[in-house]
């Protein structure tokens, strides 16, 4: 700790290091003129961003699950609301995918990835490396601030549905593959086969 400075009957103490992440603890000696002392603390300096200090809280506006079709578009899929944090000069780094357990996924590897043409630093939004095939991603974002304190968020999910439609094709093939199930099955029993029609309901 350096030189207090006096302001009016108050002081104030700074670190001799303002640039590094620390808790100071120290204890005041006051002496009297007449001999006496008395011993005040102690006391607490915070400097920086402390792991034991900070508090996170997830942002009201995170999102948790997302639903697409295959082939919908890849890009700025996700976006990550940062958490909040309760000592606001602690800045947030970077906002890196990890698995459920928290360990970082190397992007050559991950199927979610920063969006190429993220403008923020750091990136929030996210996009998908493809989306044509079915899949069920589930993963978490390690957000980490200075004095590498890290974050890791609730488990997010992003669905790729197959819609199948329906055509009169496909229920015409449909059609045909019972005929073939009921024309053995009737071969196999010794009866005449009886066709039977197929009423295929209209498409909502």
């Amino acid at each position: 700790m350096n030189d207090p400075v006096d302001i009016g009957p108050e002081r104030i103490f700074y670190p001799t290091d303002r640039f590094k992440h620390w808790q100071y603890r120290f204890f005041l000696k006051v002496s009297s003129k007449g001999g006496s002392v008395g011993m005040f603390g102690p006391y607490d300096l915070v400097v920086g961003c402390l792991y034991n200090y900070l508090e996170f809280g997830d942002n009201v506006k995170f999102v948790e699950n997302v639903s697409l079709k295959v082939g919908d578009d890849k890009e700025y899929v996700y976006t990550f609301y940062p958490p909040d944090i309760n000592l606001s000069w602690c800045n947030i780094l970077k906002n890196e995918i990890a698995d459920v357990d928290g360990k970082v996924i190397k992007e050559d590897v991950a199927k979610v990835v920063p969006s190429e043409n993220c403008t923020a630093d750091p990136c929030w939004t996210f996009d998908l490396v493809s989306t044509d095939l079915p899949d069920y991603i589930i993963f978490k974002v390690l957000t980490t601030v200075d004095n590498d304190v890290t974050h890791l968020s609730p488990e997010i999910s992003i669905s790729l549905a197959d819609i199948f439609i329906f055509t009169s094709t496909t229920v015409e093939v449909e059609e045909a593959k019972v005929k073939a199930i009921q024309i053995e099955a009737a071969q196999a029993a010794g009866n005449p086969f009886q066709e039977t029609q197929l009423i295929a309901a209209p498409l909502e």
